[in-house]
């Protein structure tokens, strides 16, 4: 069902921007459409040339950062998805502890690169503000 499927108060639109910033207008859709639409999307920009080239004589796009936010920034709502309507499931099946950590290295990258705005942090705000405390803890 459309708008179904996200963290409680969030609502994601899937949006025919690409690596070139060639503007579509958004659309609404449920959470595992958006999860689909987004992994996608991603196989696509990280697939193209003019994104990522593979030729090393070929230089970076100017708008490489940019287009390199908006792709971390679609990934860490996937996460926002995954931990609001599937943790019980991964916890069933012993999964949790992968979650966690695959959701911890991908936010020291963001941080330590700056690639996800914190407003769109805030989904998952009391877990990024648990890894803070522990991390804080760890390395004074």
């Amino acid at each position: 069902e459309v708008g179904s499927g996200f963290p409680p108060g969030f609502q994601y639109f899937r949006s025919g921007t690409t690596a070139l910033f060639k503007a579509a207008p958004a659309t609404s859709c449920s959470g595992p459409e958006y999860v689909e639409y987004v992994m996608n999307w991603v196989d696509r920009e990280i697939n193209n040339d003019a994104l990522f080239p593979t030729n090393p004589a070929t230089p970076f796009p100017k708008n490489f950062l940019q287009s390199v936010k908006v792709i971390f920034t679609r990934l860490f709502r996937i996460f926002a998805i995954v931990y609001y309507h599937h943790y019980a499931q991964l916890e069933e099946s012993g999964a949790v502890s992968h979650l966690n950590t695959s959701f911890k290295h991908f936010i020291f990258f963001i941080w330590e690169y700056d690639l996800v705005a914190e407003a769109e942090q805030e989904a998952l705000q009391d877990i990024i503000k648990e890894i803070r405390l522990r991390h804080a803890a760890a390395f004074p």
